[in-house]
């Protein structure tokens, strides 16, 4: 049997946050050797990030250079549904140690998303569902580091899903308009 002392010490080890990332790549030698590649090329970032319960998950790598000033940050794409692994293509500028980092985040358009349209086609809980899409995108309009258009965009899709003289398919639809989908790939709601 182990002794108290040592599997409190394991304990610590493998304590995760809320949003637990493992399974980081690209690692030489357990992380001993750094990774190489051409300055100018994409380096393949891959990550397993989860997360307790049913919403929706996102995962971002960020992109440091030699001086440790971020330098991108990209959001990584889905590699399966069900898969719990992410994957994307920083690239950095020119030669020298650059570092990167993997975050998990909450995602709160992707949640909202999946279940309005299960919701509104099923007729459940319409009106709710359709207000907390005006709360969502209200509050990305109020974000900093989002230009005037987006601005523009996402509260004229919330003033199209408060507007209960048109049919509540016509509204969730709202999302779906030119600037959003493209606004929050570039800055997601977190």
């Amino acid at each position: 049997m182990a002794h108290p002392t040592s599997l409190q010490s394991s304990a610590r080890k493998l304590r995760f946050g809320r949003f637990p990332v493992t399974d980081v790549h690209p690692v030489v030698a357990g992380g001993d050797f750094p990774a190489k590649a051409l300055p100018g090329e994409g380096i393949a970032v891959l990550a397993t990030a989860a997360r307790e319960g049913h919403d929706s998950l996102g995962a971002s790598a960020v992109l440091y250079d030699p001086l440790g000033k971020e330098v991108q940050r990209m959001r990584l794409e889905s590699l399966g549904p069900g898969l719990d692994r992410w994957g994307g293509m920083p690239t950095p500028g020119e030669p020298g140690r650059w570092s990167f980092t993997i975050e998990a985040w909450d995602d709160p358009y992707g949640t909202w998303q999946h279940n309005a349209e299960i919701e509104v086609s099923a007729g459940i809980d319409i009106e709710p569902m359709l207000a907390e899409g005006v709360h969502l995108f209200r509050r990305a309009a109020e974000e900093g580091g989002r230009t005037a258009s987006e601005r523009d965009e996402f509260l004229a899709a919330a003033k199209i899903l408060e507007d209960t003289g048109h049919p509540p398919q016509e509204r969730l639809a709202a999302w779906q308009s030119a600037g959003i989908p493209t606004a929050i790939a570039g800055q997601p709601i977190r």
